[in-house]
C-alpha cells in the first residue's frame, strides 16, 4: 500500500515551554485523506527541529475543527471536542529523538492507528503537546504524518 505523506510547519514562540503547554496552535492538516469520509491508517509521524531540544511531545488528532489552545499556554480541551471529535494521541518521546549538531528529528513508526475522517471534509486537525519543560527558542518545527490509505 502507498504512503501519503502530509506536513505541516508550526512556528514555536522563543520562550520557555512548561510540561503541558501547547506547542504552537491548531495544526490543519487540509486533504489529509483526500476526500469526506475517508479513512486511512496513520504510519508515521516525523516531527523535525533546527535545534538539538529533545522535548517528549503528544500529538492530539481529531476528526473536525477544535477549539486549540493558543501557543505556550496550558493545553485545555473542551469535554465536548474530547468526546465528540478525539481520535486520539500518540507521545513522541525523549527516545524517538535522534539529534545533531544544530538540529534534531523525532520518528514514531509502525502506528496502525486507524483514522476515519466523518466530520471534516478530508482533513485532519491535531495540536502539539509538551510533557517536559524546554526552550526552543523562535524556531519552526515540521509535523509529518504518512498514511496507508484505504
Amino acid at each position: 500500500m502507498p504512503v501519503r505523506w502530509v506536513e505541516l510547519d508550526e512556528t514555536l514562540s522563543a520562550g520557555e515551554y512548561t510540561a503541558n503547554d501547547a506547542l504552537g496552535g491548531r495544526l490543519d492538516f487540509i486533504g489529509a485523506l483526500r476526500e469526506s469520509g475517508g479513512g486511512g491508517v496513520l504510519q508515521a509521524i516525523v516531527i523535525t527541529a533546527p535545534n538539538t531540544n529533545t522535548p517528549i511531545i503528544d500529538l492530539v488528532f481529531f476528526d473536525d475543527v477544535f477549539q486549540a489552545t493558543a501557543d505556550d499556554a496550558v493545553f485545555t480541551p473542551t469535554d465536548s471536542d474530547m468526546s465528540g471529535k478525539c481520535l486520539g494521541a500518540i507521545q513522541l518521546a525523549v527516545a524517538d529523538w535522534i539529534t545533531f549538531a544544530n538540529n534534531g528529528v523525532a520518528t514514531s513508526s509502525s502506528l496502525d492507528h486507524p483514522v476515519e475522517l466523518k466530520n471534516s471534509p478530508h482533513s485532519l486537525y491535531a495540536q502539539m503537546v509538551t510533557r517536559t519543560t524546554f526552550t526552543p527558542g523562535a524556531v519552526v518545527y515540521t509535523v509529518k504524518l504518512g498514511f496507508l490509505k484505504d
